[in-house]
């Protein structure tokens, strides 16, 4: 049944966006100029130290302050003040005219200032935590592959999908340090507007199963990617461009959650949960976007979810449910590109 439901979905999606083009369009080009970007001959020298080569640095300082922020007990925990510090160093390589391949290191550290309470050992002393350093990107990627416009991307990367609503972030259990996916995902140009992506991922809750990060040692205990589980996921999705003030998606998702070695090894330790799903999930959904004015634009999305789970490790049950996320926005078009929106969230 799953089968056929993925088979008539692919038939409705080519459907849709008939007509193949002849050349291929660069979807993924680069990224405009940002507005503080240093641009010098230093710089230049570093982002392009060698032909073929291009590097890139950034780093994000964020400071916090928050009163409990794991419980609320004042007694177990009051305040605390930290700093984030990450350092990203990124390479691409062009091995050939259409293929490239893509690292990049990622280096998150913390500075404890003022901790306070009995929260567990990371919180609860005055230190530098210098962490661990991960490969957040490692892919190889291949354009017009099989003399066809499809790109191909193999490895690990960032993937997010539409408004980034149900495919935005892969690895929800490290707090924002990365978002990647380890997939292979390909992009067929089926028109001058339209395109399909093709995407199985491959997530474990264990940093190491991949890509061991360096000093792993040090925050193993702690450091996990997913909800302590593994997963599996398919994706189709289809995005058309129609016009320049309409467009639409329409997508098919399956993933399979799969309870951690992690999750198992202490769960049956201890006697308590420590989480993770055994669940298997299909999504079905369509999103529309696009502009009333030179002022106002809108997006409209809804998705119907349908599969299995199983709680505490009993039998598996079924679960239906619904949801959809919509925002309408007005651009000022102003010198700061300023802009307003009102947005509508519902999940059953």
């Amino acid at each position: 049944m799953k089968q056929s439901i993925v088979m008539a979905l692919v038939g409705v999606l080519m459907f849709a966006a008939t007509g193949l083009a002849q050349d291929p369009v660069d979807y993924a080009g680069a990224a405009p100029k940002h507005w503080h970007e240093i641009d010098n001959d230093f710089m230049r020298a570093f982002k392009n130290p060698m032909e073929g080569l291009e590097m890139g640095l950034d780093l994000r300082l964020r400071e916090v302050y928050t009163r409990n922020m794991l419980t609320v007990s004042d007694s177990m925990e009051g305040d605390k003040h930290f700093q984030r510090i990450r350092p990203r160093w990124s390479t691409k390589w062009t091995l050939d005219d259409d293929i490239t391949f893509s690292t990049r290191l990622t280096w998150e550290f913390w500075n404890h200032c003022y901790p306070r309470g009995g929260a567990g050992a990371f919180f609860g002393q005055r230190s530098t935590d210098f962490d661990e350093a991960i490969f957040d990107h490692m892919n190889i990627q291949f354009r017009n592959a099989f003399d066809l416009p499809l790109t191909l991307t193999v490895g690990r990367q960032d993937i997010i999908l539409g408004t980034g609503w149900l495919v935005l972030d892969g690895t929800p259990a490290d707090g924002s340090r990365t978002i990647f996916f380890d997939a292979v995902r390909g992009t067929y140009q089926l028109t001058d507007t339209a395109k399909l992506d093709m995407i199985y991922i491959q997530q474990y809750d264990d940093e190491s199963k991949w890509l061991k990060p360096f000093n792993h040692s040090a925050v193993r205990d702690r450091r996990h990617l997913t909800q302590n589980q593994d997963e599996k996921g398919v994706i189709l999705y289809l995005t058309n461009n129609v016009t320049d003030d309409f467009g639409f998606d329409a997508y098919y998702m399956f993933k399979k959650d799969k309870k951690s070695g992690w999750a198992n090894y202490w769960t049956n330790k201890t006697g308590t949960n420590r989480r993770g799903d055994d669940q298997e999930t299909n999504v079905l959904g369509g999103r529309v976007f696009g502009n009333l004015d030179t002022n106002w634009s809108y997006s409209a999305e809804a998705a119907y979810q349908f599969g299995r789970f199983r709680p505490d490790g009993g039998d598996f049950v079924d679960q239906r449910a619904f949801g959809t996320n919509n925002k309408l926005q007005y651009s000022f078009h102003d010198k700061l590109n300023n802009e307003v929106h009102i947005g509508y969230e519902y999940m059953s």
